[in-house]
């Protein structure tokens, strides 16, 4: 087979022994000018420490704390862009919940309300954070309005790539596709777009949708050279080593495609951001198969419980019900899809809930649902309430045995082993 990719890992250099800030205005876009970037303080503070940080993908406590304290000062800041960096490197961290407080208390001022850049940059930010959420509708509504406006700097290149995410969130591949042609934005790009980082990862995205792998490829390696060239290696601004990963299994290259995508958890790892490593463990778990898919996924299933991004949880139920390698475990896929369809209810997210009961359903109507019997619910509630099998047995009038035999049923039927894992699930479910 032809090799597509021969110096995927090679032709990408690695990160400076003394790393400088990472050029984000390259590679995200912003909405300010050269002479509010020369004026403003927070480039010599505080701000170069902390995208230097964020561009590494370390300490990322550090960095929250040093966007907030920027957040709060924001309004005495002649750049917008670096509230626009502050507000992106909430989100790339995970705290979703305290980029979108801080985008209300903007909003609610005059400089970042209307029509203006900072407006612009905190609307396209918080279309992010719907996203995110779970709400591509959402996401989607705000940025067809944005870019129906002349947006200011370079922000137009991101909504387009946001925009073009959104849709295929939504399951609208053509349209995306429809969008980057009529923006100009589906064949060669300039040498320096600002922003055409992003716009490189939703079209490897929508390659990858449309299963045009190599096509997919080529976007995924130009938006990882351009990470590199801005100085970013955090897999949490742009996870392009996933998706690269995702078109070398279709290339038939399953080597490097672990390579890379066992690299990409690595840094999510060192990031620490729950929302991104289970992000990536769920990819992974795509490119492995057996014990060790499952394992993947059910660690990305624990980390979603502490994450506050709905729309992961969907992506969740997507690699479960589409994997042939997990799908097989029938008993664990079942059980896995329940436990994710709870949580998309539990998030009051209704896209999400309303896509994982879709596979949850898709998946019983194909391996049917294992009902227990009236006495098997009995057991199993008394098991939950902290009733030993003699206590049991006692209160339903059975003997020791029928009970014993009950429990059996119930392991079965679950894919269970022992009373401690039956007494684990129930407590997930409650």
């Amino acid at each position: 087979m032809e090799q597509p990719t021969g110096t995927v890992l090679t032709s990408l250099p690695g990160p400076p022994a003394r790393p400088p800030a990472p050029d984000l205005t390259r590679l995200l876009g912003g909405p300010s000018g050269p002479h509010a970037q020369k004026t403003c303080a927070c480039r010599r503070t505080h701000h170069r420490h902390r995208l230097t940080l964020l561009g590494l993908g370390v300490d990322r406590a550090t960095v929250v704390t040093h966007a907030e304290a920027q957040l709060d000062d924001a309004d005495r800041c002649p750049d917008p862009g670096c509230a626009w960096h502050s507000l992106l490197a909430l989100v790339f961290a995970g705290e979703l919940v305290l980029a979108d407080l801080h985008c209300s208390r903007l909003s609610g001022r005059p400089r970042w309300s209307g029509t203006g850049p900072a407006a612009q940059a905190v609307r396209i930010v918080r279309s992010r954070i719907t996203l995110l959420a779970g709400d591509p509708g959402g996401a989607r509504r705000i940025l067809d309005e944005l870019i129906r406006e002349p947006l200011a700097g370079t922000l137009d290149t991101v909504a387009v790539a946001w925009l073009t995410e959104a849709l295929l969130h939504l399951g609208e591949p053509y349209r995306a596709e429809t969008l980057l042609t009529g923006r100009g934005r589906a064949g060669a790009l300039p040498a320096h777009l600002p922003g055409k980082a992003p716009l490189l990862q939703a079209r490897g995205q929508l390659g990858l949708t449309l299963r045009r792998s190599r096509h997919a490829l080529k976007d995924f390696l130009a938006c990882g050279a351009e990470t590199a060239a801005c100085d970013v290696t955090n897999p949490a601004v742009l996870p392009w080593r996933t998706g690269a990963a995702l078109c070398l299994r279709e290339l038939g290259q399953d080597g490097q495609a672990h390579t890379l995508a066992h690299a990409e958890l690595a840094g999510a790892r060192q990031w620490g951001s729950p929302r991104e490593i289970g992000r990536t463990l769920l990819t992974t778990a795509l490119l492995e198969d057996g014990p060790a898919a499952r394992d993947l996924v059910t660690e990305a299933i624990d980390l979603f419980t502490v994450s506050d991004a709905p729309g992961d949880i969907t992506y969740a139920a997507h690699v479960v019900g589409s994997a042939p390698g997990l799908r097989r475990d029938v008993v664990w896929t079942r059980r896995t899809l329940r436990r994710i369809a709870e949580l998309a209810h539990r998030s009051g997210n209704r896209h999400a809930a309303d896509r994982a009961a879709d596979t949850l359903s898709g998946f019983l109507s194909v391996h049917g649902d294992p009902a227990l019997t009236r006495h098997e619910t009995e057991v199993v509630h008394l098991v939950w309430a902290g009733y030993d099998n003699t206590e049991i047995a006692d209160r339903l009038s059975l003997t020791r045995r029928t009970v014993e035999h009950h429990l059996s049923s119930v392991y079965q039927k679950f894919g269970l082993t022992d009373r401690r894992h039956l007494f684990r699930a129930m407590t997930e479910l409650s």
